[in-house]
């Protein structure tokens, strides 16, 4: 598959991907987390489990949007059904969640147009130059 360019115009890049403002939102999740846990106990790690994996699905394996926006819902989902049956413990909210996330990211490996990190040994077939 050629490179093409995005609805911006911009070249699609491929890899890993890191960014200033993803190295300060980082900084603030790792600054912020203790901080949240120390108020809200263990339902501090939600934003922090929800930034890591935004960083992992955009910056790492860069997988595409629907996938992105399925983990999402799935997340929200999930939270809201623990809760309403009176369920609703962070670590079990997230150890339900990892399945999801390996799964997404195992099938988005394997698309035709894959171009996270590894691309080039995963996806030896398109057209990167």
């Amino acid at each position: 598959m050629p490179l093409r360019n995005n609805s911006k115009g911009h070249q699609r890049t491929w890899g890993f991907r890191f960014s200033p403002v993803d190295a300060i939102v980082l900084i603030i999740t790792a600054v912020g987390t203790p901080w949240l846990v120390s108020e809200l106990g263990t339902m501090g790690l939600i934003p922090a489990f929800v930034v890591l994996h935004f960083f992992l699905f955009c910056n790492v394996f860069r997988i595409r949007r629907a996938p992105e926006l399925i983990w999402g819902l799935c997340f929200v989902m999930l939270a809201g059904l623990l809760t309403v049956v009176g369920r609703f413990y962070p670590a079990m909210l997230m150890m339900c969640q990892l399945p999801l996330t390996v799964i997404l990211i195992a099938r988005e490996i394997r698309h035709p147009v894959y171009h996270g990190v590894f691309a080039r040994r995963l996806n030896p077939n398109d057209d990167r130059s």
